[in-house]
């Protein structure tokens, strides 16, 4: 007999991608689920979808709360599930029929803490699929925290596109009120694994929303989260394993770099920010020769550190023929 895994579902504001998302767990190939779908306090018709699931099929279980943010929504699934494992699926995107199935057949085959897949992206209704080979690996935590941050794989920082043991998150929680709480949690999971078996198939399908809160880019608040959950989770990798420190070190490079643009694209300037960011990519320049950051991320950090001027200048041409194709399309 099949062991019932969870599904948590954070909802909020989302009533345009709700079927779709809800259909595709609904017609996973593995049907011992229990489908946790958390409204956190939407204020569209997803409260109404959410109990048209539930009526129709007994393993959807509608909770409504108060707004508390994608965090608190799903640390509150967690709270609830009744099973040993659980997957989180964010309910702008969608999953492929045989996600639970290859997911839990691998973990429990190459008795692993969690197991991955690849990621596959739809923008505007057209999915893509990743270019990756369908291959599959065992890997430590060590070997694993390597491949999440390594752009060549779809591994990613992410809560989704992955299947867990529910006792690792005994102690973890996802940081309630803090944006891109996946980055400031799933290295703490991954550290805590003893295997991670991660097969490339693209079996979740990630959709661009602008809405969400992650894909609109302004310089706020979010973007010192991002500095300070690199620099949280380089510090945490960095002590308990030291040999991943190159490659840690450029991919802080990068998010702090990543910053630099948001601040470009909201014409914003930064001085004290700026000057911080310049400063940490100069120092740890030498870091990105023997590192895994693929070759157009090191050609980004040469010229963001090297010309800086030209590499401003280059990013706003860039990003303003963008904008002038989305405004003519």
């Amino acid at each position: 007999m099949e062991e019932k895994i969870s599904i948590v579902v954070p909802i909020y504001n989302v009533e345009n991608y709700m079927n779709r998302c809800l259909n595709s767990i609904k017609n996973q190939t593995y049907t011992n689920l229990e489908i946790l779908l958390i409204n956190d306090g939407s204020l569209d018709n997803c409260q109404k979808i959410c109990e048209k699931f539930e009526k129709e099929d007994n393993r959807f279980k509608l909770y409504n709360k108060e707004n508390g943010g994608l965090s608190d929504a799903r640390n509150y699934g967690l709270e609830r599930i009744s099973s040993k494992y659980v997957c989180f699926i964010d309910s702008d995107d969608y999953i492929e029929k045989n996600y639970i199935e290859i997911l839990y057949n691998n973990l429990i085959t190459y008795n692993a803490d969690i197991s991955v897949c690849g990621i596959a992206n739809d923008v505007g209704g057209m999915k893509k699929e990743s270019n990756q080979k369908q291959d599959l690996e065992e890997l430590t935590s060590e070997q694993a925290l390597k491949k999440m941050i390594d752009l060549h794989y779809d591994f990613k920082v992410v809560a989704w596109n992955k299947l867990y043991k529910k006792d690792l998150f005994e102690d973890v929680r996802y940081p309630k009120g803090k944006i891109y709480e996946d980055v400031a949690t799933t290295y703490k999971l991954v550290s805590k694994a003893k295997k991670v078996v991660y097969a490339q198939n693209p079996l979740y399908v990630y959709c661009f929303n602008p809405t969400s809160i992650t894909k609109t880019e302004k310089y706020n608040e979010r973007e010192i989260a991002r500095m300070n959950n690199a620099d949280e989770m380089v510090d945490f990798v960095v002590k308990k394993y030291p040999d991943l420190k190159k490659d840690y070190i450029s991919y802080k490079m990068c998010q702090y770099i990543a910053v630099q643009n948001v601040m470009f694209k909201s014409n914003i300037e930064d001085e004290n920010m700026s000057n911080k960011i310049r400063k940490f990519v100069k120092e740890n320049f030498n870091n990105i020769f023997q590192s895994n950051l693929t070759f157009e991320k090191k050609m980004q950090v040469f010229i963001f550190d090297k010309l800086f001027g030209v590499y401003k200048l280059l990013f706003k041409m860039k990003n303003r023929k963008k904008v002038n194709f989305e405004k003519n399309t």
